[in-house]
């Protein structure tokens, strides 16, 4: 029987007791701690005390872990509750015992349980044969609870463990600190751990822990914060959506979710820092769990596979049976045998495959053909790739159907949502009000800095950069650097300081900065030399031993110091159980570059230059070099021979070392800028934003050799968007009265309004383009839309419910406009009751559970479009629209409420699609209804259309089954299509 009320009590101290041993296991996973672990008395507050000194504050943490133990508890109970509620008491009660009982008495003890790869399955198997007989004396009911009891309890620890602030002495006063936002962390991400795979097999427990690791591995956003330190937030949370374009004829900007719904195949090229990484990471966590939403949802039913491509460096690349190797080492033995290959076979296998740029040139012929065998073999997969520009050729991948699109720079609309974002974020790490409002001021600040100051906008147009420039902001009393090499060397010189202040010493070792920073600098180049981008232990410690002889007075040992730098230096990271990389490519690519001027190794730079794996060192090299050596490196890259391509790309490359170099002689600038003419008009976006370092100067050699067909010109803008001032806003008018019909260029001449003065930009370009529609995402520009009197159809992006839509009633000629809510609310729509002319309103991608929002009116407004509503509940509102006379419903999973269809008088058409089962009594109530479209709509019952008068013709499609039909009058015709 089910326990009644009079037994709470020992209901909840039974889970509570069960709950204490899941967070001692995690306590001890935490502080790596095996002794503790052993000892089957101890407890998390005996192990505190010889840790922190002072009664109250020891008392402090014994109750943020007594705290921790809440969520545990009511998850577990909530299994019982769930699933297992038939369960008689005693039984029940005995399988929650027996599961304490195996946390208890199996003391973590192994290595292998302290790694960072730690997954809840090895767990589970570790502590079962520490206690072999716990289910002997259970039934096989409560076996069962016992079971599912363990498995959820191994997760949870290794959760708690995982997102605990990082180990070290100051570790327990952040707790003390920030123990409310820490708890609060932990239990929302509790409630966010993937739902258990339907059935008992093996194959569907295996597949639960897969996703889980999953889940949990990659479900992390590495933010910069206030010590200046990478703080973890949960990815699905915290991500910022990114925009993409098309590359060559496939042009147009889109929200990224909308191209990658549009494409089972995607490349996804962007430049460093800009967040590649970060998207694939994304949709892992998306598909583990299954809650995509909107146009993604179909992906609910893969399961992703991770492949980092920097693994495989010298490598063979892996078949299916070791997809799992990188992401999930510790699984990837279990795995069910043919697991991967079904799921490849029968399309529900979502491959994510991160940095072609990270593997040799010389091993990418072998990746191309891999891909080959692999679609060949496979053709349902999908799949996702990343690279830098470079690292590709035109059309590569073109016959395998894969997609090309470019990852956007932030817009400045993105960055200031991001710098905002960040500084909330922030907000919430401090407690006292003096330093939440300098928060405030330092917000502001910056927010005018990007707004005014080309080249910190320039800088800020990338997530990892945009974060370091937020925290350098704050730290520096809004004194920011205006190059790349700038950020990075204060970046370094700010981890450092943040442990001298904090006092953090690991094993009691002292390195000064300039040690580490040779040290690092040492590691990084031997990784780009031998075309790697992590190393196994060993060899990294080898590398720190050969620096440490070349650094006089340092006596310190090398895997002391490689320890020291692994955990305290900012920018080193263990992905992977006994490996290292740098926490991002471009650290490594900045300390490579100072370990090639430091030595000064130019020539080697100039010979590698070809190389893309080189081309960042390079640039970021003639940051840091003296003058001579900035001579020698820029001389030698427009004097090495090479044809053809090479020498473009040389050529090219001495043209972005502008931007880094702090000083440079006139005569070699002049003999740089002599070569500028030779790469114009740019050929692609990629080269466009390369030759935008040269500065104003460029707007005039573009007025010198004009763009000759689309391509060029749509490159030719936006070079000069991201330059800016009078002269480049007449490049761009002229640019579109030559191009402004152009479906190519159209899209770029729309993207470089949200760099100029929306006004004056408008007056510019309005006479020379005639456009009927436009799509925006910034939303400054729409006071300035009532200058273009053709415009018809007007698409905002990314609407926030707080945007004000004042301005639209001055459109005086619209006829449709589109709303694209990202999963939000839409905004107040009551200005539209003044749109004169409005006949179509579309509403996509809404949060709202109805339409009480809308406004009364307006009157021409016959024609109402929602797509991918999945929170819409009901029709209650729509009543509103009085003159409505069309409805097209796409995607509202939950809507169930159709009765408001009945109210609206001149309603004569409405489409059902991809909506199971509709209810179609509200027909019975309608005078107007003509036309009804049922697509993709499962079983719908007919009968209620017996009761209606009108004269109606049903369309369906072959998945929709109609019921019912025969017992219907013959004015209902039925017309089957497709």
């Amino acid at each position: 029987m089910t326990p009644g009320p009079e037994t709470i009590t020992s209901v909840s101290d039974l889970f509570l007791g069960l709950a204490t041993a899941v967070v001692k296991a995690a306590y001890g996973l935490w502080t790596k701690d095996s002794d503790f672990t052993k000892e089957v008395g101890s407890s998390i507050i005996d192990a505190v005390r010889t840790k922190i000194a002072g009664g109250l504050e020891q008392r402090k943490a014994q109750r943020f872990f007594e705290d921790l133990e809440v969520p545990v508890a009511r998850k577990l109970s909530d299994l019982r509750k769930y699933e297992f509620n038939s369960l008689p008491d005693n039984e029940w009660q005995a399988a929650v015992i027996a599961a304490g009982e195996t946390f208890n008495k199996s003391a973590l003890t192994s290595e292998t349980l302290f790694s960072r790869d730690l997954d809840p399955l090895y767990l589970e198997r570790w502590l079962r044969a520490g206690l072999p007989k716990a289910t002997r004396d259970l039934s096989y009911d409560a076996t069962s609870f016992y079971d599912r009891l363990l498995s959820e309890s191994c997760i949870y620890a290794i959760q708690i463990a995982d997102r605990l602030p990082s180990f070290h002495v100051g570790a327990y006063s952040e707790i003390l600190q920030r123990s409310r936002a820490i708890l609060d962390g932990i239990e929302e991400l509790l409630d966010r751990i993937p739902q258990r795979e339907a059935g008992e097999s093996f194959e569907a427990k295996f597949s639960t822990a897969y996703r889980r690791h999953l889940a949990t591995k990659l479900d992390r956003l590495e933010v910069y914060g206030l010590n200046f330190g990478a703080i973890s937030y949960p990815l699905s949370v915290a991500y910022v959506s990114l925009s993409v374009t098309g590359r060559g004829s496939n042009v147009g900007r889109l929200a990224l979710q909308d191209r990658l719904a549009e494409s089972p195949r995607s490349l996804l090229i962007a430049r460093a820092g800009a967040g590649k990484t970060t998207v694939l990471q994304w949709l892992a966590v998306r598909a583990a769990r299954g809650d995509f939403s909107g146009r993604l949802a179909h992906l609910n039913g893969c399961t992703p596979f991770f492949i980092r491509l920097r693994e495989y460096v010298g490598k063979q690349l892996p078949n299916p049976e070791g997809f799992i190797g990188g992401i999930a080492p510790l699984l990837s033995s279990a795995m069910p045998t043919n697991w991967a290959r079904s799921l490849l076979e029968d399309g529900r296998a979502l491959m994510l495959i991160d940095g072609v740029d990270e593997l040799p040139e010389a091993q990418r012929e072998e990746l191309t053909q891999w891909l080959r065998d692999l679609f060949d073999l496979f053709p349902r997969a999908l799949c996702v790739i990343t690279t830098r520009p470079h690292a590709i050729g035109e059309g590569w991948l073109a016959d395998l159907n894969f997609e090309p699109t470019l990852l956007e720079a932030m817009p400045p609309t993105l960055v200031r949502k991001f710098v905002r974002q960040w500084h909330a974020a922030m907000r919430e790490e401090v407690a006292d009000s003096d330093s939440r409002s300098q928060l405030d001021k330092f917000e502001r600040g910056l927010l005018v800095a990007v707004e005014n100051d080309r080249h910190l906008r320039a800088l800020a147009d990338t997530p990892l950069l945009a974060g370091l420039l937020c925290a350098l902001n704050y730290h520096m009393r809004s004194q920011l650097p205006r190059r790349r090499t700038e950020i990075y060397e204060k970046a370094l010189a700010m981890f450092d300081d943040r442990d001298r202040k904090r006092h953090i010493m690991t094993q009691q070792i002292t390195l000064e900065f300039a040690v580490k920073k040779n040290i690092l600098a040492d590691l990084a180049l031997w990784l780009i030399r031998n075309g790697e981008s992590e190393a196994d232990f060993d060899s990294a410690i080898g590398q720190v031993r050969k620096s440490l002889r070349q650094l006089p007075g340092n006596a310190e040992g090398a895997p002391r110091v490689f320890r020291n730098l692994l955990e305290r230096s900012g920018v080193l990271r263990e992905p992977a159980s006994g490996r290292i990389d740098f926490v991002h490519r471009t650290f490594q690519e900045f300390l490579a570059a100072y370990a090639a001027v430091n030595d000064n190794m130019i020539g080697e730079l100039v010979r590698n230059a070809g190389d893309d794996q080189w081309r960042e060192v390079t640039v970021l090299a003639t940051g840091q070099a003296t003058a001579r050596q900035c001579d020698e490196l820029l001389r030698g890259l427009l004097k090495r021979g090479g044809h053809g391509r090479q020498k473009y790309k040389r050529r090219l490359l001495a043209v972005a070392c502008l931007q880094e170099i702090p000083r440079i002689d006139p005569s070699l600038r002049a003999e740089v800028e002599a070569v500028i003419p030779k790469l114009l008009p740019p050929q692609s976006i990629e080269q466009a934003e390369l030759l935008s370092a040269v500065g104003e100067r460029l707007i005039t050699l573009l007025n010198q050799h004009p763009p000759k067909q689309a391509d060029e010109a749509a490159a030719t803008v936006r070079a000069a968007s991201l330059i800016g001032g009078r002269s480049a806003l007449e490049l761009i008018s002229r640019i579109a009265g030559r191009y402004g019909t152009d479906n190519s260029v159209m899209p770029e001449i729309l993207r470089a309004w949200q760099y100029f003065d929306a006004e004056e930009y408008s007056s510019q370009i309005r006479p020379r383009i005639d456009t009927e529609q436009l799509s925006i995402s910034d939303p400054t520009v729409l006071p300035s839309l009532p200058n273009f009197p053709s415009l018809r159809r007007l698409i905002i992006e990314e609407v926030d419910p707080d945007l004000e839509l004042s301005p639209i009633p001055d459109i005086r000629n619209l006829k449709s406009l589109t709303l694209l809510c990202e999963e939000r609310l839409f905004p107040n729509l009551n200005p539209l009751k003044r749109c004169p002319s409005l006949e179509e309103l579309r509403l996509l991608d809404i949060s709202n559970a109805d339409l009480t929002g809308l406004p009364r009116g307006p009157d021409n407004l016959h024609s109402l479009i929602i797509r991918r509503a999945l929170h819409l509940r009901s029709l209650a509102g729509i009543q509103s629209l009085l003159n409505l006379e069309s409805l097209s419903l796409y995607t509202c999973p939950g809507l169930d409420d159709l009765d408001a269809l009945g109210a609206l008088p001149a309603l004569s058409s409405v489409s059902f699609n991809e909506m199971s089962d509709p209810d179609l009594s509200w027909i019975a109530n309608s005078d107007s209804i003509g036309t009804l479209r049922l697509m993709s709509c499962g079983n719908v019952d007919c009968s209620p259309l017996a009761d209606s008068t009108n004269r109606i013709c049903v369309y369906y499609d072959q998945d929709t089954v109609l019921l019912q039909v025969n017992r219907l009058p013959s004015p209902i015709t039925f017309l089957r299509v497709g």
